[in-house]
Formats: C-alpha cells, sequence, structure tokens
C-alpha cells in the first residue's frame, strides 16, 4: 500500500466500497458517502488536503484528509473514510502518521466524531495523536466519541519519499529529500 494525492476519479470507486461502519455513520450525519467524499475537491478554502492509499495495483482502500472551517483556515476537520483492507494491513500506518502530522501543521486545531462501534477508526485517530472524549455525545440518539487535536507544527523529514507519483510530480521533480 502506498499514499498519494487523491483525486476526486478516486471518490467514485471509493464510495461504494466503504466499510459499514462508515456508512452508518454518515447516515447518522445525515451526508452521502460519495458527496462526503467530494467535499474537500469543491470547496474552495486554504489548508483542504486530500491523501488517498491506495493498493500496489493502484486500486483505492481509504481517503484521509483534513477541511478547514468557514470563519478560521486554522481549525477545521480531520477525516478518514476507507474500505475494511487498510486495517488488515498495518505496514503503512508509520508513514501515515508523518504525512497526518504534516498535514495537522496547517492547523491549529482539529476535531470530528465517530460511533462508539468505530473502535478501529478510533484506535487510528489515537494513534495519529489526538485526545478522545470520554464523555460520548448524542447525535439523533446514537452516542458518538469526540476527537480533537491541537498540533504543535512539523519538525519531522519531508514526506516525498512517503507518496506516490502523482505528489511529486505537484510538489517537486524529483524524489530526492536533500
Amino acid at each position: 500500500m502506498y499514499m498519494d494525492i487523491a483525486i476526486p476519479d478516486d471518490c467514485f470507486e471509493l464510495a461504494p466500497k466503504i466499510k459499514q461502519t462508515d456508512k452508518f455513520e454518515l447516515a447518522v450525519m445525515g451526508k452521502d458517502p460519495l458527496w462526503t467524499l467530494l467535499y474537500p475537491f469543491r470547496i474552495n478554502r486554504p489548508n483542504v488536503y486530500t491523501f488517498g492509499v491506495y493498493q500496489d495495483d493502484g486500486t483505492i482502500e481509504a481517503m484521509f484528509g483534513c477541511c478547514s472551517s468557514m470563519d478560521n483556515e486554522k481549525k477545521g476537520t480531520a477525516w478518514w473514510l476507507s474500505t475494511e483492507e487498510p486495517f488488515a494491513n498495518y505496514r503503512y500506518m508509520r508513514h501515515q502518521k508523518r504525512v497526518f502530522t504534516w498535514l495537522a501543521s496547517h492547523y491549529s486545531y482539529l476535531w470530528n466524531v465517530a460511533t462508539e462501534e468505530q473502535e478501529k477508526t478510533l484506535r487510528w485517530v489515537k494513534y495519529m495523536g489526538f485526545t478522545i472524549s470520554d464523555r460520548p455525545l448524542l447525535v439523533k440518539r446514537v452516542k458518538m466519541k469526540y476527537f480533537y487535536i491541537e498540533p504543535k507544527g512539523f519538525n519531522g523529514e519531508p514526506i516525498d519519499d512517503v507518496c506516490g507519483p502523482r505528489w511529486r510530480t505537484l510538489n517537486q521533480n524529483s524524489t530526492d529529500n536533500s
């Protein structure tokens, strides 16, 4: 598996394949999977990033990113929608944390919610450095876990070596990290 900048075509491929717990969570929030995946591509705001997680053959298995709020570009929501596949293969997670840390460094505060049944997603959220509230929120009589992070910047290595060909083309001409 590898990560790269996502494109709108990825949304159409991933939407029908996302896991049931993600579909349920979106339904509780009154959102459609395809429109949710397309949203970051449709808004015109600073600090909006969307990455895809791909199989070696280019099949998309997950998308994640951050969207800034309308009134403050330094505050926003972090999100993750996927098939079951990424959770069956954790070898890319070390690099994903580095990419997420870079992505989060563009913000002063990120948040979101997940249903309590999203155990794997909540483990991923915790691994990425979020704080998960102990007190659930009720949304349409469904218990949701609120999570947030106040990023401290990015002091790590460049991320160009962990992303695929779209990232390299968009951000640099080679994979030289010097």
